[in-house]
């Protein structure tokens, strides 16, 4: 974390309702007093405030006392954690869910719209044109991979046909993979000397990202079922335990002796690898994301994030900023300045 006010969240719970209603609220401490950070509901930005001007909530009971609603609702303070960010931080290229007002006030923020852990990531604010060229390069992929559907019922009893058109799709949707790794990685402090990255260093990344939690589907394609890539992917043997990705280095190097390997089922994946990689980096509840493809990809399942894993919205006095992830600090090789 930078030079920042360290950021505490503090949960509320009701008792007295059927199942039990809980608020998460933040807050700063200053010299042992707590000033609220409170959740704008149309802009992601947050304000610091206390219950007046130059006065400080004294404690928990003290805000709790203050916002009569909760209050007279009957909340009582059940537990506190310290946020793994500061105001308006976030990891280059890493998705987290954005604490909202949602959170803020309640777990349901209307009747007719249930919590979810899902809010556009703050990375979208400064990357949005670099999203955005990633989105189309991600159509134009998968519009050829529909091409093909033409031609080759994508069907279970298909999924070892191979071709060069498949060959080109795996291909392009890897190279797309890599430059997107070695991106968040480089972004993030991770450097190598001549750039010569590799799955040994991109395992690094499995756990940060949570990419082996996605699983997606084709709509209008059920007898495929859906597709986790990342599933069996592991330090041990970090290219051949995903299959996809083997096989694109085998028919990228030598596709005389691997052509077998261009296949439908390799291709589907290293589009749907390509389209979680893109989800861990941006989030998926966002309009750039629902516009293009919530017709094409059915979302089975994502991560689940603690709340302390949250981002938190940036103020006035803290603005947003992007910081290298912890755990790619790189002792062996050079590491670029924050």
């Amino acid at each position: 974390m930078q030079n920042n006010d360290t950021v505490y969240i503090y949960s509320l719970i009701n008792d007295s309702e059927i199942p039990s209603t809980q608020c998460n609220f933040l807050f700063v401490r200053k010299k042992d007093k707590l000033r609220w950070l409170v959740l704008d509901k149309y802009i992601r930005g947050c304000c610091i405030i206390g219950k007046g001007i130059g006065i400080d909530f004294d404690d928990i009971d003290d805000f709790i006392n203050y916002i009569s609603h909760l209050k007279n609702s009957g909340f009582k303070f059940q537990e506190v954690r310290e946020s793994l960010h500061g105001i308006g931080e976030y990891y280059n290229h890493i998705y987290r869910p954005v604490f909202s007002y949602k959170l803020q006030d309640k777990h349901i923020a209307f009747k007719d719209q249930p919590y979810r852990q899902e809010y556009d990531d703050l990375a979208i604010i400064a990357e949005r044109d670099e999203y955005i060229r990633y989105i189309r390069q991600l159509e134009i992929i998968f519009e050829e991979l529909t091409n093909i559907f033409k031609v080759i019922e994508p069907s279970p009893d298909n999924m070892n046909v191979y071709g060069n058109a498949l060959r080109n799709i795996i291909i392009l949707s890897c190279t797309e993979i890599d430059a997107m790794l070695r991106n968040i990685m480089k972004s993030n402090g991770y450097e190598k000397k001549n750039d010569n990255y590799s799955t040994n260093d991109y395992i690094k990344l499995k756990e940060i990202l949570k990419i082996d939690d996605y699983e997606l589907s084709l709509n209008f394609f059920d007898s495929l079922g859906s597709f986790s890539p990342f599933k069996e992917w592991n330090k041990q043997s970090p290219t051949t335990s995903i299959q996809w990705y083997d096989a694109y280095n085998k028919i990228k190097h030598n596709r005389d002796h691997n052509f077998a390997h261009a296949n439908l089922r390799n291709a589907i994946n290293s589009v749907i690898a390509f389209a979680i990689i893109l989800m861990a980096q941006y989030g998926w509840d966002n309009a750039f994301w629902k516009r293009k493809f919530d017709d094409i990809f059915k979302i089975k399942n994502v991560p689940r994030w603690n709340i302390e894993d949250f981002y938190i919205p940036f103020s006035t006095e803290h603005p947003q900023v992007a910081i290298n992830h912890p755990n790619l600090v790189n002792t062996t090789t050079i590491t670029s300045k924050r």
